[in-house]
């Protein structure tokens, strides 16, 4: 039931990043992950700034998102980039999805519990 309601959700929130692979960010070949090498910062917005913030911040600072080779660490997370370019990565019921996008950015989104309430859209850029 959590499952489809997580993909219920992502189709319904605008600019998702679909996990089926449905969108238009172009995909990276595992021969492409070498220029992801590095560490990455930016930040996470909530997709409805009306929710109060005792709920949902309405920003989170991503900061030490680390890329080394195929794997991605960020505190508790860790991941393998796919030969898409995506990767998706938990701890516990909070969800860290994306895909790194050329030349050097990712682009995804942050959802935290309740996962059908805080949604964010998360948009990093390469630092080092």
């Amino acid at each position: 039931m959590q499952r489809n309601l997580f993909r219920a959700l992502l189709a319904l929130v605008p600019g998702a990043l679909m996990l089926s692979g449905c969108n238009t960010i172009p995909a990276a070949s595992l021969a492409q992950t070498a220029p992801y090498q590095g560490t990455y910062a930016g930040g996470a917005t909530i997709n409805d700034p009306a929710l109060p913030s005792n709920v949902c911040q309405s920003q989170i600072k991503f900061d030490g998102f680390t890329v080394n080779g195929t794997e991605v660490r960020f505190g508790e997370f860790r991941g393998t980039i796919h030969e898409d370019g995506s990767i998706q990565m938990n701890v516990g019921a909070t969800w860290i999805n994306g895909r790194f996008v050329p030349p050097a950015n990712f682009v995804g989104q942050l959802l935290l519990p309740p996962v059908d309430i805080c949604v964010y859209r998360v948009a990093l850029g390469l630092q080092s």
